[in-house]
Order: structure tokens, then sequence, then C-alpha cells
């Protein structure tokens, strides 16, 4: 089973119930979701060989398998040359793990 949903602009292809990493969802369940609570995802734009135009009407149910991670860090260094100016900085992205549960039509 082939599916592609849309999350917050982004499109992810699911192939039963695989999980996937997203990484703008955290943001905004951060408050409100934990480990273990279900989310639904509306925005499929293909489900089995068909397309929507643009959205078909299928439920996309899921489960948030951890709460909330981070990634790796990465290093942003700023320098100027001649003035003596350097910033070293670093940056987590936050990120959700989401296993797919079921994919019903509505």
């Amino acid at each position: 089973m082939h599916t592609v949903l849309e999350i917050k602009g982004r499109k992810y292809t699911i192939e039963g119930q695989e999980p996937i990493i997203n990484k703008v969802l955290s943001i905004d369940y951060q408050k409100d979701k934990g480990s273990g609570d279900e989310i639904v995802f509306d925005k499929v734009l293909v489900y089995r060989g068909e397309f929507g135009q643009p959205c078909l009407n299928v439920r996309v149910v899921s489960e948030v398998v951890k709460e909330l991670s981070k990634a790796k860090k990465i290093i942003v260094f700023k320098r100027k040359a001649k003035k003596r100016y350097k910033v070293k900085r670093g940056h987590r992205q936050p990120y959700t793990w989401v296993k797919i549960t079921k994919v019903e039509p509505t």
C-alpha cells in the first residue's frame, strides 16, 4: 500500500505501517501530544493509486512513538577577516518519531 501525505507543507511517502521522522511536527505538537497519543492527518495526496485534486477523503491515524528528540548538533561558525570577530554556535533540530497505525478511507 503506497500513500503520500502532506504534513506542514512537506510530502511524506509511506509504505504500510512504517515509522516516519517529522522534523516540523514537534514544534506544534510538543505541548499537546505526548508519547503514545494519536494524531490524525487528513491531507492525503495519493492512496492506492488514486490521486487527489488536491486531497483525498482518507484519514491517516498515527501514534507518536517518541515525544521529542533532537538531532545531532551542527556547529555554526561566523567570522570576519581582520576584525577579531568570531562567533561559534550550535543547533540541534527537534523532531518527532511518528508511527503509522492505520490508513482508512472516510
